[in-house]
Order: C-alpha cells, then structure tokens, then sequence
C-alpha cells in the first residue's frame, strides 16, 4: 500500500488559502483504495482538521510563544519527523506549500529523498514575494527546490512556463484549483449583513494587500458615479494599510479588518453582489472560487489565473487592464446591468459545481501523478 505524505500549515492563527487546498485535496485522497496519508502541518491551531489523513503530527510551530521556545519545539518536531522518515519510508512526500524561508523547505525536500521519498510539490506561488520583498539569492534557491523535486503541479500554463524559463525541468502537470462549495457548509440564511448596506448593491474587496490591487479599487471608487456600498473585508496587509485607512473617511465604504474564522465568511460572502479582483500579480487565487461559490458575479484582471478559470462576460467579468478607469467602468456596467450581474452570477456558480473544478478528480489526477514519479 502506498504511503503519501502531505504537509500544510496554519499560521499566526490563522488558516491560509493553503491550508483549505490541503484539506480538499486530502479529503479527495480518501477516497483512493490504495494511498495512506499521513499529514504534517505547522503546529498553530489544535482544532485543525485533516480529512481522510491516517495520522496528523506537527512538523513545526509559529505560536506567539517566544522564538527561543518555537525553535526548540520546531527542532524536535524535526527530529520526529526524521524518524517518521526512517520507520515509515513514504512513497511520495507531496509539499503543499513551503514554509516562508526557502532554505527551511529545501533542507526538509533533502531530508525526504535522503530516505528515499518521491517528492512532488503543488507550486501555488514560487516565493512570498507578493507579500515581502524577496532576494535574489532567495529566488535562486526556490527555483533550485523545484529542480530539486521529482515532479510538480501547478495551476496553469503559464506558471508551467514560468518555470521553464527560469531553468526549472522538473515534470510539471497542470491541474486547475479545486472549488471552494465546502465553504456553504458554513451558510445561514438568517444570518444578518455583517457590515451595514447603504445602497444596493454590495460591493466586497476581500483581504486587502497592494498585489490585490487595493489602490487600484481606491482609485476607481473615485471614478464611479452609480450608487453603491463599498465593502472591505479581512486582515489588512501592512503595504494596504494607509490606502485601507483613507477609505474609512468614505461614508458608503465600510471597513472589518479582523480575522474573519470559516464560519464568518459567509455572510459577507452571500450579501454580497460583486466581488472585485483586480490583481496586479498571483499565480493562482481561490478567491474567484470562494466568490462564485456563493453566487457573486466576479470582475477580475487579466492575469492567467483568473482568465484559465474564467469566460467573460459568461461566468464572471475580466477587466482590459488592471487600471482603475477600466474596473471603474466594469462596476458601472454591473451595476447599471443588475441582470447581466445575476447572469454572471448564477453561471458562476454552476463553473464551480462541475465537474472541472471537483476535488475527487483532482484527488485522483494528483494520484496519477504520484505514480508518474515511479
């Protein structure tokens, strides 16, 4: 029986994108007759919950404790998971994600094939340089991990030839990001709006960061004359803060900067009517899935992860540019056009309940990959 390993971490208390791919993909691994999976994670939250893993055990820690006693756990994290290593001989070491200092996960992709494990990564980004900035020297090594690594899988083709232009030849499949219906889960009809609603419709800006485009939105706001309520929703990335702060003086834009759990999401998610992704750079984004989950139309830039997954003006709506004259022109459009806004909307919806984006078939395509590796 095939042993598989997949690692995921929850940060700061908080539970990333990474984290839900991880849990549906493994809940997806489940169901294969022949996998086990054990699954190692960044040890923040005791309540996380890995479906369908046969064991669960931390590999390291960022609490709040202080960083001598971190280093200490996350050592004999380490040395446990050696020994897992050395016991237990998996198959496949299948990284979900990395952890945000390069040369921590090369040392681990190390460590795995030492023992003699096949190991596969899902590249959701090659570095956190969307959130810090990042070194060159950095930047070599991750690209040194993936070349490093027996197989790949990435989202779309054109992270697959961002790789290869950076001298990156590891077998690289493409598979799209799964959707995100599990999130309904968590719906309550009576639930009452989260943030007061001026005018319809509602407009949400989700997770403000500056990769995100949040001075793009700022800036189109402006520029906008139809009438509508501004929602900004989820913790503020330090580069957003100061155009987050401006905005507060706005009557009809409201502003919840906190930590929304799982359970909260929802709700802002199903009052609202747009939700706006006008991204200056990504890889991949579940945002657009969360969104169509939850019947929002979507208006999105023009980067490949959103046009891969996305059919203007037929399930969601992409922008020319990522300018804010054209987003102020495509909320216009949607908002003058509340049928059209349904339509997107309703399609939407229906992208994300077929058959492309299920977590069963990715599970078993991801499957198929781990046996290329052989």
């Amino acid at each position: 029986m095939a042993i598989l390993m997949q690692i995921s971490y929850i940060t700061n208390g908080v539970k990333m994108g990474h984290y839900h791919y991880a849990q549906n993909l493994l809940a997806g691994l489940s169901k294969v007759d022949d996998a086990s999976v054990d699954t190692f994670f960044i040890r923040e939250d005791d309540d996380a919950k890995f479906p369908g893993a046969h064991s669960i055990r931390p590999l390291a820690t960022s609490t709040k404790n202080s960083f001598a006693a971190n280093l200490l756990f996350t050592l004999s994290y380490h040395v446990q998971f050696a020994v897992y290593l050395i016991m237990s001989r998996p198959d496949v070491i299948h990284f979900n994600t990395v952890f945000r200092n390069q040369y921590h996960t090369y040392v681990l992709t190390l460590l795995g094939k030492i023992a003699g494990a096949r190991i596969v990564r899902t590249v959701h980004e090659v570095t956190a340089e969307r959130l810090r900035d990042v070194s060159d020297w950095e930047q070599r090594i991750a690209y040194r991990h993936l070349q490093s690594c027996n197989h790949l899988i990435v989202h779309s083709e054109d992270v697959q030839e961002d790789l290869r232009s950076n001298g990156v030849s590891t077998p690289t499949t493409v598979l799209p990001h799964g959707n995100y219906l599990f999130f309904r889960d968590h719906l309550d009809p009576e639930a009452k709006p989260p943030l007061p609603i001026d005018d319809e419709p509602v407009v949400l800006f989700f997770g403000p960061k500056r990769h995100k485009g949040i001075d793009i939105f700022a800036e189109a706001l402006t520029e906008v004359e139809t009438s509508f309520t501004t929602w900004i929703a989820g913790p503020v990335n330090p580069d957003a803060k100061e155009t987050v702060n401006r905005l507060k003086s706005d009557p009809n834009v409201y502003v919840d900067t906190g930590y929304i759990p799982d359970k909260e999401l929802p709700a802002y998610f199903d009052h609202a009517d747009i939700v706006v992704l006008p991204y200056l750079s990504g890889t991949t984004s579940g945002a657009v899935h969360l969104a169509r989950a939850f019947e929002n139309a979507v208006i999105t830039s023009p980067l490949p992860c959103f046009t891969d997954v996305v059919e203007h003006r037929e399930d969601g709506y992409i922008i020319g540019e990522s300018t804010p004259s054209d987003l102020a022109k495509a909320l216009e459009e949607l908002i003058l056009s509340p049928e059209l806004a349904q339509d997107l909307a309703e399609s939407g919806l229906a992208t994300e309940q077929s058959e492309r984006f299920n977590w069963d078939r990715i599970a078993e395509e991801t499957i198929q990959t781990y046996r290329s590796t052989e």
